[in-house]
C-alpha cells in the first residue's frame, strides 16, 4: 500500500541520516507526506465504514424479498422427489430471480416496490418452472408454493400444517354436537372440531 511503502521510505532516510534530521528536508518532506496520507487513508475508511452502514440499512429493507425467494428456490429444489427429472439449478434459479427484480416496475414508495417486488418473483419462478413439469404435477407445485408462502407469513400454524398431513392421529376427542345441517357430514365436522383442539394446544404450548 501507499502508506506501506512511505514507511519504508522513512525507516530508510532514518537509517541514512546523518547530522540533524531536522535538517534533512526529502526526509521532512516525507514525514508530512505520510501524515497527509495517513489522514486521506482515515478519512476513506470512515466513508467506507458509513457507506456499508447505509448498504446493510437498504439490504434489511429488502429482506422479505430475499426470504420469499429462499421459500421458492427449496419448493423448486423439492421438485425432484415427485420426478427425479425435475432438476433446477442454483444458477438458474438465481439467474431468474435477478433478472426479474432488475426488468421489474420501479416505485420510489418502498413497500409498493416490496410489494411489486413479491408478486412479480412468485409469478415469474411459478411460470417459468411450471412450463417444464407434467400437467398433473402443476397443481402440486402451485399446493407447494402457496403452502409454504403461507406457513412463512404465519397464515397456517405449524399445528394446522402437521394436521393437515397426518390428520388427528386416532385421538377420540370429546366433539361438540354436530349442527343440523345436510352439507356437513360426520367425518368433516369431526375433523373440524379435532383442528380446533390441535391447534388450541399449540397455542398454548407456544405461550408457556
Amino acid at each position: 500500500s501507499q502508506l506501506k511503502r512511505i514507511e519504508d521510505k522513512i525507516l530508510k532516510l532514518l537509517f541514512h541520516s546523518e547530522g540533524n534530521i531536522l535538517d534533512d528536508e526529502t526526509l521532512i518532506e516525507t514525514l508530512n507526506s505520510s501524515k497527509v496520507t495517513s489522514g486521506e487513508i482515515s478519512r476513506r475508511l470512515k466513508e467506507a465504514e458509513l457507506t456499508e452502514e447505509q448498504i446493510t440499512t437498504a439490504r434489511e429493507k429488502y429482506r422479505p424479498v430475499a426470504g420469499r425467494g429462499s421459500i421458492m428456490y427449496f419448493v423448486v429444489a423439492n421438485l425432484a422427489e415427485i420426478d427425479p427429472m425435475y432438476q433446477y439449478s442454483l444458477k438458474y434459479f438465481t439467474q431468474l430471480f435477478n433478472n426479474c427484480i432488475e426488468n421489474s416496475e420501479q416505485c420510489a414508495d418502498l413497500q409498493k416496490r416490496l410489494q411489486i417486488l413479491l408478486k412479480r418473483t412468485t409469478n415469474t419462478v411459478y411460470t417459468n418452472v411450471s412450463r417444464g413439469l407434467f400437467e398433473q404435477h402443476k397443481i402440486v407445485f402451485s399446493f407447494m408454493l402457496c403452502g409454504e408462502i403461507m406457513r412463512s407469513g404465519k397464515e397456517i400454524s405449524d399445528a394446522e400444517w402437521n394436521f393437515f398431513l397426518r390428520g388427528s392421529a386416532g385421538v377420540d376427542n370429546e366433539r361438540a354436537e354436530k349442527p343440523d345441517v345436510p352439507w356437513l357430514t360426520r367425518p368433516v365436522w369431526n375433523l373440524c372440531c379435532d383442528l380446533e383442539v390441535s391447534d388450541s394446544k399449540s397455542t398454548q404450548s407456544s405461550s408457556s
